[in-house]
């Protein structure tokens, strides 16, 4: 049998199912009967069997060997086609249970329940088996959204009440290590507990900040969450006393870290911080004006490794339940203890109980009215670690003695003094011996001139903040002094200098593509609390 030469292959018209195309290399003699079984390279095929590929041809009569030619009749002649193979379409329904998942875990949590609509597959898939990488739960992951600006959270933030909460707990509390909630305070209640202790039994981080609530709620959280590391109940006793709820929830929840119960007016700790666990590392009761001393006393007692404490607003204690709390927290490294509005009274008790604080790093004492030359002399010879130190807004007891004592201090490398109107050059020439002074905010100190910066910038190589708002004794002179500062460093860092209503001229003539001034007519950003404490 004679066969012509083979030409290129051409694909078939139908592409839904796998299929064949055939090219013909021309003619042969006509041929008898056709045999039920022809030899090629010595096997036998059936001239209807199942090609090498494994699909059966749509063709009639097709043999095809090895190398994907075969032999086919067609008018009378036994003519050799070439076999194309073509895929057929893929759709949605043919994605793998695998690859379905793996993308649903890559959406938001509203896109991830808006797609269990789409069909019965894809709501067991989305439902049952794309949570278990959720371990944490809060606004941002809600909608997959990192920032937030503030028409953006009012406008286009979906409304999540009680319902919406227990529909996305059931669904991922089980994995769930983190909550916030903090977000959605306007449209929840206490009865998003309930939900929280049925459906997320290994909860470690809550916050529940602005959210009110009562004493079955709390029990209800520490019944079935009692391994809770950190929680937050911010603002959340405002409308009822809490004492006997608190108290069960931290006599269960005793692994406790960090307790935010700051901002809640009601709150007195006589009978709840009896409860307080010994695990504690971050206590923040700032706000709580009510406490009273037993449960500073609580505090001291049960506490006693706590390494945070901020409890600004706490004015209803006397300096020797105050000193009686520093003195066994030798762990301390940052004490956030402002706006205290308790008034010393001449030769009482001084808080001299803070150069107790061996370990203590960070020192916020803004507007405390029992911060005196006494206590500044304690703070400078025990707190020898401290690095940072806000004592703005201390003007009443605090003068140039006091803030002579601040040079002994080797670490300090932050320091506010700003509003301390009776404190002169002759106090700050003396703070040139802290040479690894990093921001030296002078706010409203309406005695210093340029002598004092004058010193402090030819001793502290490393200034990166300086604030001289609102001193009107400071001039250019002072600016000349930074302008050589930063002229002389080898580094490229950059020095931020606030002047505005100050003797200093503005806009400033000097000029320095290190040296950047601002002269807008407000308080430098952080100039009265240059460390805030991000405790949460």
């Amino acid at each position: 049998m004679k066969l012509r030469n083979r030409s290129i292959p051409i694909l078939t018209s139908d592409i839904s199912q796998p299929s064949t195309s055939v090219v013909t290399t021309g003619s042969s003699k006509p041929s008898t009967k056709r045999k039920s079984k022809l030899s090629l390279d010595g096997r036998s095929r059936e001239s209807k069997g199942v090609a090498a590929s494994g699909v059966r041809s749509k063709r009639k009569g097709i043999e095809e060997s090895e190398d994907g030619w075969g032999k086919e009749e067609k008018g009378g002649e036994i003519v050799e086609a070439k076999k194309v193979k073509v895929a057929r379409l893929i759709g949605i329904s043919d994605v793998p249970d695998h690859l379905l998942v793996w993308t649903f875990e890559q959406l938001a949590i509203v896109d991830r329940i808006k797609v269990e609509r789409v069909c019965r597959r894809w709501l067991r898939l989305a439902r049952f088996h794309s949570w278990s990488k959720t371990n944490s739960f809060c606004y941002a992951s809600l909608l997959q959204q990192t920032t937030c600006t503030p028409w953006r959270c009012i406008d286009d933030r979906p409304k999540v009440g009680n319902t919406e909460m227990r529909s996305i707990l059931n669904r991922a509390g089980t994995f769930l290590h983190s909550v916030d909630l903090s977000a959605f305070r306007d449209s929840l209640n206490y009865s998003v507990c309930s939900s929280i202790g049925h459906f997320c039994v290994d909860l470690q981080t809550l916050c529940l900040t602005g959210i009110q609530l009562t004493n079955s709620s709390l029990n209800l959280i520490a019944r079935y969450c009692p391994d809770l590391r950190s929680v937050n109940l911010q603002r959340c006793f405002q409308e009822s006393v809490i004492e006997r709820g608190l108290s069960g929830f931290l006599a269960k929840c005793q692994r406790l870290t960090l307790l935010d119960v700051s901002e809640n007016e009601r709150l007195c700790g006589a009978p709840s911080f009896s409860n307080l666990p010994g695990s504690l590392r971050t206590l923040v009761i700032a706000g709580c004006f009510r406490l009273s001393g037993q449960a500073i006393d609580q505090i001291r007692r049960r506490c006693g490794e706590l390494s945070v404490l901020a409890m600004d607003g706490v004015d209803m204690v006397t300096p020797d339940e105050l000193n009686a709390l520093f003195e066994p927290l030798t762990s301390l490294r940052t004490l956030k203890f402002g706006e205290c509005f308790v008034t010393s009274v001449p030769g009482g008790t001084e808080l001299t109980n803070l150069g107790r604080l061996r370990d203590i790093r960070e020192l916020v004492l803004n507007d405390n009215l029992l911060i005196t030359n006494d206590a500044l002399a304690a703070i400078g010879s025990g707190c020898k670690l401290l690095e940072t130190l806000d004592i703005s807004g201390c003007n009443r007891s605090v003068t140039d003695d006091g803030v002579r004592e601040l040079a002994k201090l080797p670490n300090l490398t932050h320091l506010n003094i700003s509003l301390l109107r009776s404190v002169t050059d002759d106090g700050v020439r003396t703070l040139a011996r802290c040479s690894k002074l990093q921001s030296f905010l002078m706010h409203r100190c309406d005695q210093l001139t340029d002598a004092s910066l004058l010193m402090i910038a030819k001793s502290c190589q490393d200034l990166i903040k300086v604030d001289i708002s609102y001193c009107p004794l400071m001039t250019d002179t002072a600016l000349w002094a930074l302008f050589r500062l930063v002229n002389a460093r080898a580094d490229k860092r950059r020095l931020k200098v606030w002047i505005a209503r100050s003797g200093a001229t503005v806009p400033s003539p000097i000029s320095h593509p290190l040296l950047d001034f601002n002269d807008s007519d407000h308080i430098a950003d952080n100039s009265l609390s240059p460390l805030l404490l991000d405790i949460w």
